[in-house]
């Protein structure tokens, strides 16, 4: 859903839903690497775009108030650690590395994927 601008100021049904500005990005890194920010953080994204199918790549993005840098990744989501069971949902929440959109589901996720032994590999 595309809410206009400034919609979301507007008590509920007051606002309406109408085609404003919108806007593309097509060249993700230079686009996400040229604007500011006023927090640091860290994220891998992954882009789904049918119309521009060269940014359907993951990105590396990094920002602070001062730099930002955006670059294809290999990096994978932490799912693996999770489907594993050698990480917790709980502790990556914890560290800022997913975000609750749901609440309870952490926890919930967490009892569904808890095993008994932890994953062990070998040094290759």
């Amino acid at each position: 859903m595309i809410l206009c601008c400034g919609c979301w100021q507007i008590p509920e049904g007051l606002g309406k839903v109408q085609d404003l500005m919108w806007l593309r990005i097509v060249e993700v890194p230079a686009a996400l690497q040229a604007r500011s920010y006023d927090a640091e953080a860290s994220a891998v994204i992954q882009i789904r775009d049918d119309f521009c199918p060269w940014n359907q790549v993951c990105y590396k993005l990094i920002v602070s108030p001062d730099r930002s840098i955006c670059q294809p990744t290999t990096q994978a989501s932490d799912l693996g650690a999770v489907y594993l069971g050698g990480t917790s949902l709980e502790t990556l929440m914890r560290t800022g590395r997913i975000q609750e959109l749901e609440s309870g589901i952490v926890s919930q996720l967490d009892r569904a994927f808890a095993v008994e032994r932890q994953p062990w590999m070998v040094d290759v």
